[in-house]
């Protein structure tokens, strides 16, 4: 277990609830499909979104790395096969991005999602700079959402020394990535009944400090921080 809240049995029975999910909807792909070879963006979201809400669930329950490692191919497969220009899920974009930082996905990977963001116009300094870690390119100077508590103490963290950063990271995590604001239904959801909670790890905390190799020791036990994946080496 990396969280302290729930149990494994908790998890278990939500793992289950997502896969079966996914079998569902992968189901009702091929019957919609009626054997013809064609992609749909919509149903390539909905099972792309629910990978990484497997990942979130076994990285929580304590699952190994190079398992959880394994989602993510066909996480960044069906994200790309889902893309729309005219629509972009920005938080989709944000978690496959900095997932790919963490498990570190191949260059050819975020090659292909900044092909997709550059053609589609999107402006925003964080996708670049996720995307800079593997493939150079300038840094726009502003954010999409520009009013995000999270996302622009997130950038305010990339713009700090090392040393002024790590200061920093602790008070990020508390007061600007657990926030009812930021996490939505989300919040406090390990007090719920309706099986709604799965972890309260920021990946964009944890790209950040893995592509400014902070040292994270202040922090690394804490229930916002994915450190396994942070160290983790494909």
């Amino acid at each position: 277990m990396r969280t302290s809240y729930k149990t494994s049995a908790y998890f278990d029975q939500l793992l289950a609830q997502a896969q079966q999910k996914a079998s569902h909807e992968k189901a009702s792909q091929q019957t919609a499909l009626a054997g013809r070879e064609l992609v749909v963006p919509g149903f390539e979201l909905t099972l792309s979104t629910n990978l990484i809400l497997q990942l979130f669930i076994r990285y929580s329950r304590g699952d190994s790395l190079p398992a959880i490692a394994g989602l993510y191919p066909e996480i960044a497969d069906r994200f790309l096969k889902s893309w729309n220009p005219r629509n972009v899920l920005y938080t989709h974009l944000f978690d496959v991005l900095t997932l790919g930082v963490l498990l570190e996905a191949p260059a050819e990977t975020f090659a292909r999602i900044g092909q997709l963001v550059d053609q589609a116009r999107l402006r925003d300094y964080l996708v670049d700079y996720f995307l800079n870690w593997r493939q150079p390119r300038p840094l726009h100077p502003t954010l999409r959402w520009q009013g995000q508590r999270a996302y622009n103490g997130l950038r305010q963290l990339t713009e700090l020394s090392p040393p002024a950063a790590q200061a920093q990271m602790p008070t990020y995590l508390a007061k600007d990535w657990y926030t009812k604001a930021n996490t939505y239904i989300s919040y406090n959801s390990h007090l719920a009944t309706d099986n709604s909670f799965s972890g309260y790890w920021s990946f964009g905390a944890g790209a950040v400090s893995k592509i400014m190799h902070l040292d994270d020791a202040a922090w690394a036990t804490s229930e916002y921080y994915p450190y396994d994946l942070v160290h983790w080496q494909a």
